[in-house]
């Protein structure tokens, strides 16, 4: 009986053994690994940083950073001639379909190569939830709405979505915003939405 009592006790001081070292090897390896990436980001890092430039990039991402900051400047300045205009009571929009609200399906895009995008963009965007690209958002399509699009139209792209694909978007995609929270959309077993 002791011979058994012995044999019982000494296979699972063993087995604490094998997996107390296997944990120690697990966590040493771990270490090593997070070693190795902060390595090899720091080298990519520092190649990055000694890596060549042509002068002429650097020159082309200049201009057409120009550009684009010109475009924007030449953009409000025609919509607030427009506003006063309007206000002024001289003239009136040119379509009769301005007046009605539509909805829009806004996705953002890539915007003109080597160009930053302008700060009154970003912030048009950021109003918009457009801040990466390929992200879309509906929107309501009015009078207030137009002259921002007009203002980030290189960096987004807009279409009137038909009520097959606005139902299709919904179910696979989309989010309610809930205060606090974000919760998917799921449908009920009869297809139909849950509000």
């Amino acid at each position: 009986m002791s011979e058994a009592a012995q044999k019982l006790n000494s296979n699972p001081e063993i087995l604490l053994k094998k997996r107390k070292n296997a944990d120690r090897l697990r966590l040493e390896k771990q270490k090593l690994q997070q070693q190795k990436a902060l390595q090899e980001k720091r080298r990519k890092q520092e190649k990055r940083k000694s890596k060549f430039i042509r002068a002429e990039t650097l020159v082309a991402k200049h201009r057409s950073s120009e550009r684009e900051r010109t475009r924007i400047q030449r953009v409000t300045l025609n919509e607030r001639q427009k506003q006063q205009l309007i206000s002024n009571g001289t003239e009136r929009s040119i379509n009769d379909n301005e007046d009605e609200d539509q909805l829009a399906f806004v996705v953002r895009v890539p915007g003109p190569h080597g160009a930053k995008v302008p700060s009154k963009a970003q912030k048009v965007l950021r109003v918009l939830r457009l801040q990466h690209n390929y992200q879309a958002t509906f929107i309501k399509l009015n009078a207030t709405v137009r002259p921002l699009l007009r203002l980030v139209n290189p960096y987004i792209v807009i279409g009137e979505p038909s009520l097959a694909t606005v139902r299709e978007l919904i179910q696979k995609r989309g989010s309610v915003l809930v205060p606090e929270t974000t919760e998917s959309t799921e449908t009920q077993e009869d297809g139909c939405f849950p509000w």
